[in-house]
């Protein structure tokens, strides 16, 4: 039970943020509760990765940023622009922003994705109504090279969220099930595979978990996965197999997602019954009945199955005994096939679910959270992972490799280099440096550099100390990230958001009066409410809500006194 590890002090939250790249999930934990799923502000627990940037001047087409005319744009994320990606999709950018090719490139992409992420941390902090201070921990795809990582550390500082650490996927997965299932391995070593499908991508991995009275020991005992067939591939398969069968040709981009949004239906539907038939219409043909089958649902996933096989027999290469239970995690685990594949695989007897499919990654990373904080009290966990590339670091143009792929985050390399307070270090990653530092010695000497895993899953400067034991100072060149799209855009919605209400109290008000006019005739009010309502006709993105607002009060003036005298009980609500 989760109640023998988890309990909290103070007033304190932690979110946990699954960024998938079909839907972002967030779970938390405060004061009022322990970890559970949360809701955005449509009480929904499924925030749909969508961001769509539009010139309002030009709304149908994708437009690079201007900064120079950042009131012409508009934004949405999630569920408030769903309709309006289905309209206008090159608008849109689906899924998680930094890995999508899209007409945003570059500066933009690092600022829709900090955009993204502060609604959905806006609306899920609305809905949950917490008045805590919150900290973040977001969990990444293994997919995030070193340049992804970058990115989301930029978005990140641009938000000004306070977000403390990167996680993966299924090390997330891993540290829910080391803590909510600690009662399987209480008396044992325990070896649990991992089998996560998700819109995109495959993983496998094999952990192994024991604990005493003290803490729990997690480790990493293999992973694969392959980033590029997941749940998506089949429903395109269906999809491409529907269209030529039915001789579809799409009149509008909408009624390809249209049919896709029924194909997944479809598909969820198919673990329970051999066949479901949905009916699909575009406007100027006729409405045609589509079957799909259980046959049709595993000869789509020919290629997903290939990759389980590939990806299961590579893990268990890796796992030197045999392991002892399967957990499911990921949406697309619910295909009705996929047990009779994967027992036999690693055989076992039957196939866990004892995690939620959904909430199991950001409930995994909300622990990171709270774990990293002493508000809460969280039984101790050791857990080791392995690094998932190689790093190296440039002193003088000699190169030294830090940490190798497949060692543990745990490693503490040292590397003994003769420097200056003026040399440049520089850590990279497959020949691309992303970090540099200087060290500030009083005169070319010998030092030993010592690194860590920095809480962003990237190597940072350690210690920097001489042959004789004095420790060095540290300086580490930070990133510049530029403001100026992401403060425009967010000071561009407040704006509108002023704007649409002022426009909205006017438009409320000349109801009211062009009602009053119709039981009362007064040719003055009447004069009022004609000379407010052409100038309404007017009014575009640029009208500021102040002119508005003083529009308003013109009104107001001229009409609510005469309204007042000529009839005291009409609506005087303002």
């Amino acid at each position: 039970m989760i109640f023998e590890f988890f309990i909290v002090f103070s007033w304190c939250a932690v979110f946990g943020i699954d960024l998938g790249d079909c839907y972002t999930k967030v779970s938390t934990a405060s004061q009022r509760h322990l970890v559970l799923q949360a809701m955005n502000s449509y009480s929904k627990f499924l925030n749909p990765t969508i961001i769509s940037i539009w010139n309002t001047s030009n709304p149908k087409h994708a437009q690079s940023y201007d900064e120079k005319h950042a009131l012409d744009y508009n934004w949405g994320v999630a569920d408030i622009v769903r309709m309006r990606c289905l309209r206008y999709p090159e608008t849109c950018i689906r899924g998680i922003p930094i890995l999508q090719n899209s007409t945003f490139a570059g500066d933009d992409i690092e600022t829709f994705s900090a955009i993204y992420l502060k609604s959905i941390f806006e609306s899920v902090n609305h809905a949950e109504d917490l008045h805590e201070s919150v900290q973040n921990v977001i969990s990444i795809p293994h997919s995030f090279g070193t340049s992804e990582k970058l990115l989301l550390q930029k978005a990140v500082s641009l938000t000004n969220l306070s977000v403390t650490k990167f996680v993966y996927h299924q090390s997330a997965i891993a540290k829910l099930y080391g803590i909510e299932r600690s009662n399987t391995f209480a008396d044992k070593e325990l070896y649990t595979a991992f089998v996560d499908i998700g819109s995109k991508g495959t993983r496998i991995s094999i952990y192994k978990f024991n604990s005493d009275n003290q803490s729990i020991n997690i480790e990493e005992i293999a992973f694969a996965a392959n980033e590029n067939v997941g749940g998506n591939a089949i429903d395109q398969k269906l999809i491409d197999k529907i269209v030529k069968n039915h001789k579809i040709k799409f009149s509008k981009p909408k009624h390809y997602y249209f049919l896709l949004d029924e194909v997944k239906k479809a598909k969820e539907m198919l673990t329970l019954h051999d066949k479901q038939t949905f009916k699909f219409e575009q406007e100027e043909n006729k409405p045609i009945m589509i079957t799909i089958t259980r046959n049709d649902l595993k000869e789509a996933s020919k290629e997903l199955i290939d990759v389980i096989n590939q990806l299961s027999d590579k893990v268990l290469k890796e796992c030197p005994v045999k392991v002892n239970t399967v957990e499911f995690v990921g949406g697309s685990t619910r295909l009705f096939f996929l047990p009779d594949i994967i027992k036999p695989k690693f055989d076992v007897d039957r196939i866990s679910h004892s995690l939620n499919a959904d909430a199991a990654i950001s409930m995994g990373v909300t622990y990171f959270a709270a774990i990293l904080f002493s508000e809460f009290s969280v039984k101790k966990v050791n857990f080791t992972e392995k690094i998932r590339n190689s790093f190296e670091i440039r002193v003088r143009d000699k190169e030294y490799k830090i940490f190798g792929e497949g060692t543990t985050q745990r490693t503490v390399p040292h590397i003994r280099c003769r420097i200056t307070k003026n040399d440049l270090i520089k850590i990279s990653s497959n020949g691309s440096d992303f970090l540099g530092f200087t060290v500030d010695v009083p005169e070319e000497m010998v030092v030993d550099l010592s690194f860590v895993m920095g809480h962003y899953l990237l190597p940072i400067p350690f210690k920097a100390v001489s042959g004789e034991g004095k420790e060095f100072e540290i300086s580490i060149i930070k990133h510049k990230v530029d403001r100026k799209r992401y403060d425009s855009l967010i000071r561009s919605a407040v704006i509108r958001k002023m704007r649409e209400k002022a426009r909205n109290d006017l438009e409320t008000q000349l109801f009211k009066v062009k009602n009053f006019l119709e039981k009362n005739k007064n040719q003055k009010i009447e004069n009022a409410y004609k000379k407010v309502t052409e100038w309404l006709e007017t009014v575009d993105q640029r009208t500021s809500a102040n002119t508005i607002n003083r529009v308003l009060q013109s009104l107001n003036n001229e009409t609510l006194g005469l309204m007042n005298f000529i009839d005291p009980t009409h609506d005087r609500t303002i």
